[in-house]
């Protein structure tokens, strides 16, 4: 993502953000959504977002030529001076304008069958996110699945949906990005990271917080049961392998392996001990709170 790009995207929410905001994208959570928005963060770019920028005009002339249609590239949009819809293409055909969403994926997982609306959600609230930006009432997908598998799947817009999608960015985009006030943590990491150091006071909690640590300990009881079942299992094996490096079942299928493997790790208690000066000179200290339950 170029700087310039990054910027843009600074100015409102878009297609890739709002299924985030919605609590419905695999990959990002609100709070890193307004961190982008807010701190500036850039979101680096991974293999599988390369590859779909790489590989996204192969996709869009498929679909051009299977149903042929005319794309046109067109800049971002915003309305209302922060509803953003930066598309990858708009179609022209039979004298109908509609939205083109290109995309790659590894897999057919939650994706239905070719030809259907059955798309993941995450795609899905773009997809409805770009028609109600641009004024459009219909949004194809065209993906490549596995480098191979290439489908097309259609939806039309819903205005139920546009309407809960609008609500919820519109809370977000005025009472969080601009109030620069950070939306809630959707995991514990982002909690540690969201306030990092503590002030010595003390909070009554509330009695659904009371039972969720109640839960808490239980989950954990669960977990070690759980984890005991696991080791027995473990043991068992390993007693049935003995020296052997591979376990059958009756077929003949590999079951496990046990293979020896040779590992070099530093013993950080001896060079401490032999080269302390370097040890405190390459030594980095963080901070941190730990979250005890009493």
């Amino acid at each position: 993502m170029t700087n310039t790009f990054a910027e843009l995207r600074r100015r409102g929410i878009g297609g890739s953000d709002v299924a985030a905001i919605a609590g419905l994208n695999p990959w990002k959570t609100p709070l890193q959504v307004w961190k982008e928005k807010v701190l500036g963060d850039v979101v680096e770019e991974n293999a599988a977002m390369s590859w779909g920028t790489k590989l996204e005009p192969l996709v869009l002339d498929t679909y051009a030529q299977q149903t042929g249609a005319t794309l046109r590239k067109r800049d971002t949009v915003i309305v209302d001076n922060w509803r953003m819809a930066n598309v990858d293409a708009e179609a022209v055909l039979d004298g109908n304008t509609y939205v083109v969403e290109a995309k790659t994926a590894r897999t057919d997982r939650s994706w239905g069958q070719a030809g259907s609306d059955d798309v993941p959600d995450h795609y899905a609230c773009q997809g409805q996110w770009y028609c109600d930006v641009l004024g459009l009432d219909r949004v194809d997908f065209a993906v490549l699945i596995a480098g191979s598998d290439f489908r097309i799947y259609s939806q039309r817009k819903v205005p139920l949906v546009v309407n809960q999608l609008r609500t919820l960015a519109d809370k977000f985009w005025h009472e969080n990005v601009l109030k620069e006030i950070p939306p809630d943590p959707v995991t514990a990491a982002e909690a540690n990271d969201l306030w990092r150091k503590s002030t010595g006071r003390s909070v009554t909690l509330p009695e659904d917080v009371v039972v969720a640590i109640g839960n808490r300990k239980a989950y954990r009881e669960q977990i070690a049961q759980l984890e005991q079942q696991i080791e027995a299992a473990e043991l068992a094996l390993k007693m049935a392998m003995q020296d052997a490096e591979t376990a059958v079942d009756a077929t003949g299928k590999t079951v496990a392996t046990w293979k020896t493997q040779v590992a070099r790790r530093l013993d950080t208690a001896r060079f401490k001990a032999q080269y302390s000066s370097i040890y405190e000179e390459c030594c980095n200290q963080t901070e941190s709170r730990v979250l005890r339950v009493k």
